[in-house]
């Protein structure tokens, strides 16, 4: 589900030119929307990182009880999980080996930009090489922070006290960004400024940190696996996505200060509470468990890589074959998807197989849990 909201985000951009006119309407609404906001889908890779980094730290911590031990394995493991296919995707992009890709716009001072881009710092500096590798800048920095919380997280004894620790923190983000985060104008001030920062981002990785508790607790586990439970919060979270998503650009046309202090907040909260429903097994969870959404699965972050400089040679390929000035805009984007998806499917296959996948099972094998 991320990387396809990801994937609707950016391919659609082309295909709407004026986004104050809906692009779907139907019964006062847009479903359009859902498109052009695919951009929660990276809110929702957050809450999914955060819930698996978590849980995995704490059973590791569990099973050896020391710090250094499980730092030891879990370091390595996550840098090869994420490095080699970014710093390749990366290289690629500077070098300028994507066709059509117009992307780095300029190439003055391209040397100290490559270089914190391979640090991992385009959260807060720009992250103008491939736009969405901003994102790979927070994961780090979380990977480095969330065995030194969770392991003092632990040393609480009851689970009560340890779920209440992570949610002040969660809340602490809105407040912060209510009393610190500086006003901005417009969409590109807040993704440079709100969205990108490392600081004022946290709300995703920590709602998945409390996932990751709740399910490691007997206790909320058993609350959990009831069914009107586990349905009433993957509803509860899907409505609130949508009601969130469908009446329209949510801050590419105007950013208010609610959505500085609480969309973030309030589209993990949602993503959350799904992902705690299927957890719990609610009515429909084996749907998620079918081979297509699987293999997507597998592929998602290759394809969340490399989409973006795929988006301009799917047009060029699909120019070939259809005229677009004959069309809609909408008709346009209908003809132009299933370029994009193939292309973007085939070479992230490619990345998984011959990198991502061997470097996996050589980081597993060398710095085992």
């Amino acid at each position: 589900m991320a990387i396809v909201f990801v994937l609707l985000r950016h391919s659609v951009r082309p295909f709407w030119s004026d986004l104050s006119t809906p692009y779907i309407p139907i019964g006062g609404l847009d479903l359009g929307a859902i498109f052009i906001n695919g951009w929660v889908g990276v809110d929702l890779f957050f809450v999914l990182s955060g819930f698996l980094i978590s849980l995995h730290l704490i059973r590791s911590f569990e099973k050896r009880r020391a710090l250094w031990p499980v730092l030891y394995n879990y370091a390595p493991r996550r840098f090869f999980r994420i490095a080699p296919v970014y710093y390749l995707v990366l290289t690629l992009a500077v070098l300028g080996l994507f066709p059509y890709f117009p992307y780095p716009e300029s190439y003055e001072g391209i040397g100290w930009r490559y270089a914190y881009h391979l640090v991992f710092m385009q959260d807060y500096w720009p992250s103008d090489i491939i736009a969405v590798f901003w994102s790979l800048a927070i994961e780090i920095k979380f990977y480095l922070l969330a065995p030194f919380l969770i392991w003092g997280v632990l040393k609480l004894s009851d689970d009560r006290a340890r779920i209440a620790v992570i949610g002040l923190l969660i809340c602490s983000q809105p407040l912060a960004r209510g009393l610190f985060a500086p006003e901005v104008s417009g969409y590109e001030e807040y993704f440079l400024f709100i969205r990108t920062r490392f600081d004022w981002c946290l709300d995703g990785l920590l709602m998945g940190m409390l996932s990751a508790f709740l399910v490691h607790s007997a206790a909320a586990r058993t609350i959990l696996l009831k069914p009107v439970v586990s349905g009433a919060l993957f509803w509860g979270g899907a409505l609130l996505i949508l009601g969130l998503s469908l009446p329209g650009p949510l801050v590419d046309l105007d950013v208010s200060r609610f959505d500085i202090v609480w969309l973030a907040f309030l589209i993990s909260a949602g993503f959350a509470a799904m992902l705690l429903g299927l957890l719990g097994e609610c009515p429909g969870h084996r749907l998620f468990e079918k081979p297509g959404f699987s293999f997507i699965a597998l592929i998602s972050y290759s394809l969340y890589l490399v989409h973006l400089p795929l988006l301009y040679l799917a047009e060029v390929m699909a120019e070939r074959v259809v005229d677009f000035a004959d069309m809609s805009e909408q008709m346009g984007y209908v003809v132009y998807l299933p370029f994009f998806v193939a292309l973007c499917v085939f070479v992230s296959t490619l990345l998984y197989v011959f990198i991502e996948r061997p470097v996996i099972l050589w980081s597993k094998k060398r710095y085992q849990s």
